[in-house]
């Protein structure tokens, strides 16, 4: 009624099975490689950006990160390799709040990176600078025909309104990786 197994043999079946199947395994996996498409952003590529919030030196100082959005799908070949609406990520520069003798606020930005389709890094290089308006001269002016009050004069305020544009270029060429 039980007929005896040959353990060898057994083993061998098991084996080969196992061998066939991770031979298709592989096949399968190198076509699913093969059915990506390789796309390359090269240096210099534009792609432009939106602020979410006003920039200030109020609110912002050196070294605070900032977000922005890309504004448009950046497209290479025909292919979107960095889609509209992807955060991107800058850095503050510079940052003074406006001061006394008409000295004007500053900001400055410096934008970093974002993420491609496929998540691959993409260094950015590219920046947005506002300054107030200076009123040193008026200040100056002011005390010597007046009085020492005019050094009490500020300059005005810097700000990259929310919704700017800001065109950024990537800093090398990058390998995207489409599906």
């Amino acid at each position: 009624m039980f007929k005896k197994v040959n353990e060898k043999s057994m083993f061998s079946k098991f084996t080969l099975y196992l061998s066939l199947l991770s031979f298709v395994w592989v096949i399968m996996g190198c076509d699913i490689a093969l059915a990506q498409t390789k796309v390359t952003i090269p240096a210099g590529t534009i792609v432009s950006l939106l602020t979410y919030q006003s920039i200030s030196p109020e609110v912002h100082k050196i070294g605070d990160r900032v977000s922005f959005t890309v504004a448009y799908d950046v497209v290479i070949d025909g292919k979107t390799v960095i889609k509209a609406g992807t955060d991107v990520f800058g850095e503050i520069t510079e940052s003074k709040l406006r001061g006394a003798i008409g000295q004007a606020a500053k900001i400055g930005m410096s934008i970093r990176r974002v993420n491609a389709v496929d998540g691959t890094i993409v260094p950015l290089y590219g920046a947005k600078f506002a300054e107030g308006q200076s009123k040193m001269g008026t200040a100056i002016v002011v005390t010597v025909l007046c009085c020492v009050l005019g050094l009490l004069i500020k300059g005005g305020d810097a700000e990259i309104p929310s919704g700017s544009e800001i065109q950024a270029e990537t800093a090398g060429t990058i390998v995207v990786l489409l599906d």
